[in-house]
């Protein structure tokens, strides 16, 4: 079925040179240009759109607020939100909003990339199943307005570590479980750590807010009885975000792609905390099939719910406002060889961390890992050499 994008942007800009480029690449794909909100939702009124990206440099949040009106009257839109860059709170307005950010300036061959990436998977649209599964959860963690006020002073050039510190230790929950993880053999910093600014310091920005994520998670729910050992969980979770940050680093990625691995590491099974806090009784029969029947946990979910653990944590991740390329890692760390791209990314470093961390708790010989998806990527054989590093990292 042929696609149709609406882009909004004022004229003035020079998008219509970058719609005839992106046009001339994608002549199946049928392309409206509107300047400004009001016809855009005259568009939207008229006819189904598949994507929506508008400038969020705008005027008066025009942007933003055309985001949410997109959001209301078209659910299954993909939105973008592109953008200079200049106002970061502008950006973080938009958490939740917009699935995906573009750079200005944006060449066409970016925005095909990241339309394709979009049509072809389609993972951060929830199934009608996933919906169905989070509409009748009363708990759903919202990112912690903590974090908000972390990412302004992490960007800003005059916070200090101690301010940093000050903002993360006003949730004393949340600051229990950084300073547990940090202080975890899963870091090795070899030496204590004691209060959130030594913390930053130590784990640098994006794992620091990585974990703050992680940490409010866990702290929100109470999940006595309903069948999920959390502190288990909690250090698996640590344990793939540092695998897959070493995977990433012997592949020698770049630094944003190991900082998104780490996250995407950290989160990677938080869907398990969705469905088991506010599913308790159906949660503890999926645990019951895995151990009476010896399947896979996301296997028995999907008998018991219709929808697993990455499908429901990568829709949180969606609402969060996190980056595509984190929610892949999420939604598809179990598929991997669904992934569109045949390239190295923060999901094929959590998806063999997480086989490596699962083989080395569970003393298996062999790493469970999806060999035609690393192998299609050319990397399989380097599959025993990154376990072998991951194994030094426990034991230095």
């Amino acid at each position: 079925m042929k696609k149709k994008i609406l882009y909004v942007e004022p004229f003035e800009s020079g998008a219509g040179k970058l719609l005839f480029e992106l046009m001339e690449l994608e002549p199946e794909w049928e392309l409206i240009h509107v300047p400004n909100s009001l016809l855009a939702l005259a568009s939207l009124r008229d006819d189904g759109v598949d994507a929506v990206i508008a400038d969020m440099d705008m005027p008066d949040s025009i942007g933003i607020k055309l985001l949410d009106q997109v959001m209301a009257a078209r659910p299954r839109a993909i939105r973008f939100a592109l953008s200079a860059m200049k106002d970061m709170n502008v950006l973080l307005r938009c958490l939740g909003t917009a699935h995906q950010y573009l750079v200005k300036p944006c060449d066409a061959e970016t925005v095909r990339a990241a339309l394709r990436r979009a049509f072809a998977m389609e993972l951060w649209l929830p199934s009608e199943k996933v919906v169905r599964i989070l509409t009748a959860s009363p708990q759903i963690p919202s990112p912690p307005r903590l974090y908000f006020q972390a990412v302004r002073a992490l960007r800003s050039d005059t916070s200090s570590l101690d301010d940093i510190g000050k903002i993360i230790s006003m949730d004393p929950a949340m600051t229990a479980r950084m300073l547990q993880a940090v202080n975890s053999p899963m870091f090795g910093l070899g030496k204590s750590v004691v209060n959130p600014a030594e913390a930053v310091f130590h784990l640098g920005a994006q794992a620091t807010l990585s974990l703050m994520l992680v940490a409010h998670t866990y702290s929100y729910f109470d999940m006595a009885n309903v069948g999920l050992n959390m502190e288990e969980l909690w250090r698996h979770s640590l344990a793939t975000a540092r695998f897959a940050v070493k995977i990433a680093e012997s592949e020698v990625c770049p630094r944003s792609l190991c900082d998104e691995a780490s996250t995407s590491g950290m989160l990677h099974d938080i869907g398990k905390l969705v469905l088991a806090a506010n599913h308790g009784d159906r949660y503890r029969k999926a645990f019951e099939l895995t151990r009476i029947s010896g399947c896979a946990s996301w296997e028995a979910e999907q008998d018991v719910f219709g929808v697993n653990h990455a499908e429901v944590g990568a829709c949180l991740s969606v609402i969060w406002g996190l980056p595509a390329s984190i929610v892949e890692a999420i939604a598809l760390h179990h598929h991997p060889v669904l992934m569109v791209n045949d390239h190295f990314s923060p999901l094929a470093a959590v998806h063999a961390a997480n086989a490596i961390e699962h083989a080395e708790s569970e003393r298996k010989e062999q790493v469970e890992a999806d060999a035609g998806f690393l192998g299609r990527l050319g990397v399989y054989d380097r599959l025993e050499q990154w376990r072998t590093e991951c194994r030094e990292l426990e034991n230095p």
